[in-house]
């Protein structure tokens, strides 16, 4: 049986469809409505009282969704039934203010666990006074339920100009953000778990995911997320665009993920972020906003198909897949590390241990690139009728430099680290060895097995395909045991000399050179599938 106030909004053409309630436009007709309904929509009156008591009255009768019209709501609105939703006339038609402009415009409080979601769409969230306010906020109340205030999805809705748009204080399991648009906040998103306490249950803030949506001039970070809860599942950023932020676009202070990877950042465009200084977030200051900074997150953070710019990882380990990697740097400390699977071609040596290679974008006039990769396996015969040049061919070494010519013993026959020629640099020197012959049109791997000695300081040295011109771009040696850079390069006419590995140093240097070796491909394929095998020849 259909209640009175049901039976009245359906004759006055009120319901949109079962347990749904639209607010009419005007005055007359919202007289005819139950508890009196009147909202002003003018951006300056406080309509809080009067969309709390409908929101009320809907909780009580059985749920359904709350269509807000077109206008301007200030707004103080507290959400405490899971069978409520609440939609607008487009995001931007319904606009919600803030009552207090240093206050919540829509908390929740859904008091308890169950997953059902709240839905919230078509309409737009914005900061009373700019950079003040939190637009949605979520476990803001105190007792048992305030940790399991989570479960809440928006789509097409938009968060401008406050302190905070989304921030989940204590924990919250489901966050569901599809087509939505953030723009102009100090933090677009602002999460953290709770801490387990006596008489109260620990609540993570993991089990998040963000898709579709244009996030933009972010002033402190993008996305904030405090968890050292354990078991802190997964957070996910899916087709967005990041652009025009300030700010960190991802700042972890901790995540104690239970799954593998802990942080998803997949098929993102990211553009003109991370670019303020002197920047203060959660009392810690930075000389610089960066892309990532991520500290003490127990499984890895995997970025796919998206150009990552500079990291910081403290006890953080980072996975790049699919990524191109021209604008990334890292900076990171002895618990963190960083690889790359499918890397593309780009110019520069990218931070990190590269485990393949992905065909270049435009291999047409490639110089570069030269990357970091796993210290080869094996030795294999093979590959004997590619090489052009290699520095353990059974005869000595040849390094000229400016001053003359040095002469080093012949390598074994094997990836050995014992036997090993020298080269050593002086501040802002050079060295060149090898005599390799390329042809117009091959493609070149070049292999560069090398520990680099304490007598280095600050910047490495580099090295480059070289004769009478540059063929290459340089790659970046670095000092931490041994390691393997792997060049590709195309020679587009032939050169009027030989090739070979040119070095350069600013700063004094001790280079210990297990091997090296040049190889020609008739194609770039071919180039690559060597690259990738993880072999050296002879």
């Amino acid at each position: 049986m259909i209640d009175e106030s049901r039976r009245r909004m359906l004759q006055a053409g009120m319901l949109l469809a079962p347990g749904a309630v639209r607010f009419p436009a005007s005055a007359q007709s919202a007289a005819a409505l139950p508890l009196d309904l009147k909202l002003a929509g003018d951006g300056r009156a406080d309509d809080s009282a009067s969309l709390q008591r409908v929101y009320d009255h809907v909780a009580r009768t059985g749920g359904g969704t709350i269509a807000l019209p077109p206008g301007r709501f200030r707004v103080q609105l507290r959400l405490h039934s899971r069978s409520v939703n609440l939609t607008g006339a487009g995001i931007g038609a319904t606009t919600l203010i803030p009552a207090d402009p240093d206050g919540v415009a829509i908390s929740a409080d859904y008091q308890n666990g169950d997953p059902q979601s709240v839905e919230i769409s078509d309409l737009r969230l914005a900061g009373a006074v700019a950079g003040r306010g939190t637009l949605f906020a979520a476990g803001t109340g105190s007792g048992r339920d305030a940790a399991y205030s989570g479960g809440t999805g928006f789509t097409r809705v938009g968060f401008e100009g406050a302190y905070c748009a989304i921030r989940r204080e204590k924990g919250s399991i489901g966050l569901w953000v599809d087509r939505c648009r953030f723009d102009a906040n100090d933090f677009h998103f602002l999460v953290r778990g709770t801490k387990l306490e006596t008489g109260a249950s620990a609540m993570h803030g993991g089990c998040m995911n963000v898709s579709r949506s244009w996030l933009t001039n972010f002033r402190r970070a993008m996305a904030f997320i405090d968890s050292p809860t354990s078991g802190s599942g997964q957070i996910i950023f899916d087709g967005n665009i990041v652009e025009l932020g300030a700010g960190f676009v991802f700042y972890i202070k901790a995540f104690n993920a239970s799954l593998a990877p802990a942080i998803v950042i997949r098929d993102q465009w990211n553009e003109a972020a991370g670019t303020a200084r002197d920047l203060e977030v959660d009392g810690r200051k930075h000389p610089r906003a960066a892309f990532l900074f991520a500290q003490a997150v127990t499984a890895p953070i995997l970025i796919e198909n998206t150009p990552p710019g500079h990291c910081i990882l403290k006890a953080a380990t980072m996975l790049t897949r699919n990524c191109d990697l021209t604008m990334l740097s890292v900076d990171s400390d002895n618990a963190s590390s960083v690889s790359h699977e499918h890397a593309y071609a780009f110019e520069g040596t990218p931070p990190g241990v590269a485990t393949s290679i992905a065909p270049p974008t435009q291999p047409s006039g490639l110089r570069t690139p030269w990357f970091e990769m796993p210290l080869p396996v094996a030795r294999s015969p093979l590959w004997n009728q590619q090489v052009l040049w290699r520095s353990d061919a059974g005869q000595g070494l040849e390094i000229r430099h400016p001053k003359g010519t040095t002469t080093t013993p012949a390598l074994g026959s094997r990836v050995a680290m014992g036997t090993a020629h020298h080269i050593d640099l002086a501040a802002n020197a050079d060295a060149f060895i090898g005599s390799a012959r390329p042809a117009s049109g091959d493609w070149l791997v070049t292999l560069y097995l090398y520990e680099l000695g304490d007598r280095a300081g600050g910047i490495g040295p580099t090295i480059e395909i070289n004769g009478a011109l540059g063929v290459s771009g340089k790659g970046q040696l670095r000092a931490g045991g041994w390691r393997m850079l792997v060049g590709l390069c195309r020679i587009a006419e032939t050169p009027p000399g030989p090739l070979g590995l040119l070095h350069r140093s600013t700063n004094a240097a001790s280079i210990t050179l297990g091997g090296a070796a040049i190889l020609r491909f008739a194609d770039l394929q071919s180039a690559l599938d060597f690259a990738n095998r993880g072999v050296f020849p002879g």
